[in-house]
């Protein structure tokens, strides 16, 4: 394990994964609920189980996590401004690279973690509607 400044891009964090796994777990259980109050019971019970989107949705908050870290990491750059200690998105004299390449800013990083969870995801939950 390798300890950066905060505000690094691609860090993780403790506090930060806890975060996404509940916010993922939240996303899934409003999903789930909205689906007992609103769908006809006849028609949830002839159909497949729908609890596993909880479990779904909590995966889907890791992995999103993950993928926008690991994108950051390597793909956006990280440097620490010498004169102000600052973290910064941009090379520059004066700037020491921390990590990642500058390849994409945040803004593109955040679209292609979300574009890849977005196809990641409904392949997990296939095959888990497959296995139950």
């Amino acid at each position: 394990m390798v300890l950066f400044p905060k505000g690094t891009n691609g860090g993780v964090s403790f506090v930060g994964i806890v975060v996404s796994i509940l916010g993922g777990f939240v996303i899934g259980l409003s999903y789930y609920c909205c689906q007992l109050l609103t769908i006809n019971r006849e028609i949830l019970a002839d159909g497949p189980p729908q609890w596993p989107i909880v479990v779904v949705g909590t995966l889907a908050g890791i992995l999103g996590s993950l993928i926008d870290s690991i994108l950051g990491a390597t793909l956006q750059f990280s440097g620490i401004d010498k004169k102000t200690g600052h973290i910064v998105d941009k090379p520059a004299p004066g700037v020491r690279r921390i990590s990642g390449i500058a390849v994409f800013d945040n803004h593109s990083v955040n679209l292609l973690s979300s574009i890849a969870t977005a196809l990641i995801v409904p392949r997990i939950a296939m095959f888990m509607w497959e296995v139950i």
